[in-house]
């Protein structure tokens, strides 16, 4: 199985927020964990740090905010700093095809 990219996690995450509303980045990665099959890789502890893989890809979501593809980038989702990622009319529209 291959390592989960930052796009691999975007219908899974709007989802999430379509269902629970504004996800902080502690609730997306525990959502995610629970509806996506990771990799070994994503697994993996990163060197010097406390956190996996896939946990710094989650985080991504929002420190890539302003970079072509991101969720936030696209229009999908906004990011506000207290209440996390909250879906827009746009995200919703991706989920609904």
């Amino acid at each position: 199985m291959a390592r989960t990219l930052e796009a691999d996690i975007l219908v899974p995450t709007l989802k999430g927020l379509a269902t629970n509303g504004c996800m902080d980045t502690a609730a997306r990665l525990a959502y995610l964990e629970g509806v996506m099959t990771l990799s070994e890789e994503d697994l993996e502890i990163l060197n010097n740090r406390n956190d996996t893989r896939f946990s710094q890809i989650v985080r991504n979501q929002v420190s890539h905010r302003n970079d072509e593809g991101n969720i936030v980038a696209e229009g999908y989702a906004t990011y506000d700093p207290v209440r996390g990622l909250c879906i827009t009319d746009k995200g919703r529209k991706l989920i609904s095809r």
